[in-house]
């Protein structure tokens, strides 16, 4: 079953042009994966335990 929200809110998060950070289906099949990833990677915060880091993330 297609959850009707979440594709929508998938589509305008997707149209958004922004060249630091790609969004994506983890699955092409399942709306309910999202992966996220940044152009040079996701950076942490400064100030916080996760400065200089970089990561992806996945959202279930």
């Amino acid at each position: 079953m297609v959850n009707h929200r979440l594709l929508k809110e998938y589509k305008e998060l997707a149209k958004q042009n922004d060249p630091e950070i790609s969004l994506s289906l983890a699955d092409e099949a399942d709306i309910n994966g999202w992966e996220a990833r940044g152009t040079r990677g996701l950076r942490g915060p400064a100030g916080t335990p996760y400065e200089g880091g970089t990561f992806e993330i996945r959202l279930t």
